[in-house]
Formats: C-alpha cells, sequence, structure tokens
C-alpha cells in the first residue's frame, strides 16, 4: 500500500516545527552580570548605573524594545494606560531600548508616554543575549531573572504579566 505524500512529510514537518518552538524558547537568555554593570541614561538624559537590588523584597519587571517595533510600542502604551489607572506601580516596570537617548525623548513626547521608567543602555541587545524583541525579564530582589517572556503579548496578558511579578 503506497501512503499518500502528506502521510509521508508529516513527521518531518513534526520535526521541524517542533525545532523551531525549542529555537524560539531558546534564544533569548539574560547575561545577568553584564545586565547587572550596565550604565544607563533616563529619559531626562541622566546618567545612571543599573542598580536593582536597591528595592529591598522587591521584584522588577524589565522590557527590552524598541521605538521602531510596534509589539514593544502596544506593551508600552498597555503599561502606561495602567500605570495613568493605578493598576500598576511605575517604579517597578522598567523599559530598556539601545536607542540614542533624543531618539527615545522624540518618541515619548510624541506618544504622550511620560512617567514611565525608560533607559537606553550603553550596549546592544545581543550583548546582553537577547536575540529579539519585545522581552520581557522578570528580576527578583537580587537583581536574578526569574521568569522571562519573548514575542507579542496582548495588551490585557502585558499587564496581568507585570501585576502577576510585582506588587502594587
Amino acid at each position: 500500500m503506497k501512503l499518500p505524500f502528506f502521510l509521508k512529510t508529516l513527521p518531518v514537518i513534526v520535526l521541524l516545527v517542533v525545532g523551531f518552538a525549542m529555537f524560539c524558547q531558546a534564544q533569548n537568555t539574560l547575561d545577568e552580570e553584564r545586565f547587572m554593570s550596565l550604565k544607563l541614561t533616563n529619559e531626562k538624559g541622566t546618567q545612571a548605573v543599573a542598580d536593582w537590588n536597591t528595592e529591598i523584597n522587591a521584584q522588577k519587571v524589565v522590557f527590552f524594545w524598541a521605538t521602531w517595533c510596534k509589539p514593544c510600542i502596544m506593551e508600552m502604551e498597555a503599561v502606561h494606560e495602567a500605570v495613568q489607572k493605578g493598576k500598576i506601580s511605575a517604579d517597578k516596570v522598567h523599559f530598556i531600548t539601545y536607542e540614542p537617548i533624543n531618539k527615545v525623548q522624540a518618541f515619548l513626547e510624541k506618544r504622550s508616554l511620560q512617567g514611565l521608567q525608560v533607559y537606553t543602555m550603553d550596549a546592544q541587545l545581543i550583548d546582553l543575549g537577547i536575540q529579539s524583541i519585545p522581552f520581557a525579564a522578570v528580576l527578583n530582589e537580587k537583581g536574578e531573572m526569574v521568569q522571562s517572556e519573548t514575542g507579542y503579548r496582548s495588551n490585557a496578558h502585558t499587564v496581568s504579566f507585570v501585576k502577576k511579578y510585582v506588587e502594587y
């Protein structure tokens, strides 16, 4: 009995899909040592060294984003709206990009996204082990990554992701 073509190729297709899914899951890791020593510039242009240990017993969510990334922008707008409505505390959610501060300032002003913790960094995403954005990392009180997600999240999922990991 001769098998139809699609049945012959089905195992190969399944292996390719599973392999691709595993690749996508594993591609973003965070080089915590490099991350802990980042030099940051906030949205006002003030230089700072990342000190993720300053809040005792407080987890933080860090979003890595870019002004050209539509899913990143949607996440930022969802968090901004939740902050404005008092559902999320802005001081425990940070947005970090590699883009120049003047570009970030213009972006924030154009979209009226003031009040968020937004930074530019002195490194490229790849230097931190991040292969794609949007990338969200949950840091424990010691600055260690305890959870992460890569890729598009709906507005509701973005807000619930933040609320799940940080106390308000």
